[in-house]
């Protein structure tokens, strides 16, 4: 994923809030762990799949500075993922997920070099 991500300062604050957003590639992995009630135990309906698709996110957060080089973060970040299927399994079914996403929330420290 390249992020792209814009500071802009308050004019009498230290805070320094940003926003990003970014384009990738995602590689998805879907597994359907799926067991018989009837006939063999243990045996496995639905294979693994795996899918590449363009992912995309987009975010918020700010920076505190501590000092010179340390800043306190925070940031929200919302990432679509897109979706993914097993391979075809014993009896012909896949099992698809749609709307991959992930909710990231981060506090941290920055350090500039």
């Amino acid at each position: 994923m390249a992020d792209f991500i814009g500071d802009f300062g308050l004019t009498k604050s230290k805070l320094r809030p940003y926003v990003k957003g970014g384009l990738g590639v995602a590689r998805n992995e879907a597994e359907a762990d799926l067991f018989h009630s009837r006939g063999i135990a243990g045996r496995r309906e639905s294979p693994d799949g795996t899918g590449t698709q363009l992912t995309w996110s987009l975010g918020a957060g700010a920076a505190y500075p501590l000092n010179d080089r340390v800043s306190l973060t925070a940031a929200y970040q919302y990432t679509e993922l897109g979706s993914a299927e097993t391979d075809a399994g014993i009896h012909g079914h896949r099992m698809r997920f749609d709307n991959l996403v992930s909710h990231v929330v981060t506090l941290g420290l920055r350090y500039t070099f």
